[in-house]
């Protein structure tokens, strides 16, 4: 059985479209469930999941909304985790990620997990970048990158993409810090010259961007995160 585990907070823009998505995926093998959990909400997100209860049934998916006055992504991932039924966990963007997921429609999230993935750690850790650090239990050659499609509202302004930036190398360096080690299985070769004067060339404009956040991140300090959109 696959349990979709889905935190939300203050999305009542974007819960139903994402749900709807989610129902109209091809039916699962074993069932599944999907299980919103909105965190620390101060507006309709709770609701406007709750709206969905029909077209679920319809779809034939199990389906829990958890209202939780506390925020925070991992205390939602861990509320999430506790009422969870399935082997497999998807913490959100994982359609054609997975053998029997063949769905055109969008999807939402980040990674998915086995049973057997899953027991590498115990409760999400209270830290910034929880993707990171579940993406990193796993080595290079076990983890499977999808390019399925699936709706993002970008952040827009320089602030904000300094804001979001700055949270992102927070999070890296708090993994750094109480997870030694843990860094070297990311995989990823570190930037060269190439690399850097050939993305320059290919947009300009963009790399100018890059750049400019860059610097300002590594002069400016943190004033606390808030989301960028």
């Amino acid at each position: 059985m696959l349990s979709v585990i889905l935190p939300a907070s203050n999305e009542e823009t974007y819960i139903g479209p994402c749900l709807t998505a989610l129902f109209a995926s091809n039916p699962v093998p074993g069932g599944a469930e999907v299980i919103v959990i909105a965190n620390g909400c101060r507006d309709a997100t709770a609701a406007r999941a709750q709206d969905m209860a029909r077209l679920a049934q319809a779809a034939g998916w199990g389906f829990q909304v958890l209202d939780l006055a506390q925020g925070g992504k991992p205390n939602a991932l861990n509320a999430g985790d506790t009422a969870a039924c399935g082997d497999i966990r998807a913490y959100a963007r994982f359609w054609q990620s997975l053998p029997f997921a063949q769905s055109k429609a969008p999807g939402y999230g980040l990674f998915a997990t086995n049973a057997a993935g899953r027991a590498r750690w115990g409760q999400f850790p209270a830290i910034i970048s929880d993707d990171t650090f579940v993406r990193l239990q796993f080595l290079p050659e076990e983890r499977i990158q999808t390019p399925a499609r699936y709706d993002w509202p970008m952040i827009e302004g320089f602030a904000a993409l300094t804001r979001v930036r700055r949270r992102q190398n927070a999070g890296v360096e708090e993994i750094a810090t109480l997870y030694p080690g843990l860094l070297d299985r990311e995989g990823k070769a570190p930037l060269g010259k190439g690399t850097l004067l050939s993305l320059a060339l290919r947009d300009p404009l963009g790399f100018a961007t890059y750049a400019a956040v860059s610097l300002a991140v590594k002069l400016g300090k943190s004033t606390g995160w808030t989301r960028g959109r």
